[in-house]
């Protein structure tokens, strides 16, 4: 009787090196599924962001403008569009990427400060300026402002972009060892002004008040998106819901605070490392690039009069 080789051929078994391909190929296709439709892309694609688009909307994450307080300064609401709100807040900061513990000078600095001096000070408040996904907020409720003489003090965390909060909530929930219930707030900037939970015993506003990558733009670049009249209004809206005696935090900055108007009612009281934007310093007429390791830089300032 003829053998049908047809048959023959489809009952053999597949050979082991082609099976082992199928297997490697069908693992590598689930990996990217559950990286596209999580917050992994979402991750990636801000931490990869492109100068050109930092530019564009200017500069960068976390920030809030108040111009509605301030009617005798020109509000930089009505100077760049992008990320304007009703209440006049604005994002200045494009960028969502932060890290744990990303400033520990700074940080290590504002917790000396506050233990040594307002100790006696019940439920403190400090707020994260540009909150992001978070992790600062974390930082400092788990590693600064932790423990039986910190269980009253609140963090806040505001930020522009929700999508950026929501993943912070998701961060705290997740978060072991279980970080303690209302230690932690986030709120929306579009909606809640920082005033309604202020005034606040320490204020951080790290990697806001920069055009992130300016050492790649030209100084024109800089100023016409993001001018020093605007760097004053960012610092006014916060000094105005900062407590006298409180502090002011700021690593990474596109002007020196030292030549603003409200230097003078501010001490620095600390220096840090971890400055690597380019900054203009007005009575030099010069740009300023920094050695991020090596440089250290006023970056704590005591507020000593209103």
């Amino acid at each position: 009787m003829p053998v049908d080789h047809r048959l023959s051929h489809r009952n053999q078994p597949l050979p082991h090196w082609l099976g082992c391909k199928i297997v490697i190929a069908l693992l590598a296709f689930y990996a990217l599924t559950q990286f596209l439709t999580s917050d992994g892309l979402y991750d990636y694609i801000e931490s990869t962001k492109k100068d050109t688009n930092r530019l564009g909307a200017l500069a960068a994450t976390k920030s809030l403008i108040d111009s509605a307080a301030r009617p005798n300064t020109r509000s930089l609401q009505s100077s760049i569009e992008t990320g304007a709100s009703d209440n006049g807040s604005k994002q200045i900061q494009l960028s969502h990427w932060t890290k744990m513990n990303r400033y520990p000078d700074e940080y290590a600095a504002v917790k000396q400060y506050v233990e040594d001096n307002l100790s006696d000070k019940p439920n403190k408040r400090i707020l994260s300026f540009g909150a992001a996904t978070g992790l600062e907020a974390i930082s400092l409720a788990t590693l600064s402002f932790t423990g039986a003489k910190h269980s009253n003090t609140i963090i806040y965390g505001v930020d522009l972009d929700q999508r950026s909060l929501d993943k912070g909530v998701q961060n705290v929930a997740s978060h072991v060892p279980h970080i303690q219930d209302n230690k932690i707030v986030f709120f929306n900037g579009k909606d809640t002004h920082i005033e309604k939970y202020g005034k606040y015993d320490a204020i951080f506003a790290n990697s806001v008040f920069c055009l992130h990558g300016s050492d790649t733009f030209g100084p024109q670049e800089v100023t016409n998106a993001f001018s020093f009249e605007d760097f004053e209004n960012s610092l006014r809206y916060l000094d105005a819901s900062l407590n006298e005696g409180g502090l002011l935090a700021i690593v990474n900055m596109s002007y020196e605070f030292s030549e603003s108007t409200l230097a003078k009612q501010y001490r620095p009281v600390a220096k840090c490392a971890g400055n690597f934007v380019t900054r203009y310093n007005k009575e030099a007429d010069e740009w300023v690039s920094f050695n991020k390791r090596r440089s250290r830089l006023d970056c704590v300032w005591v507020k000593e009069s209103v």
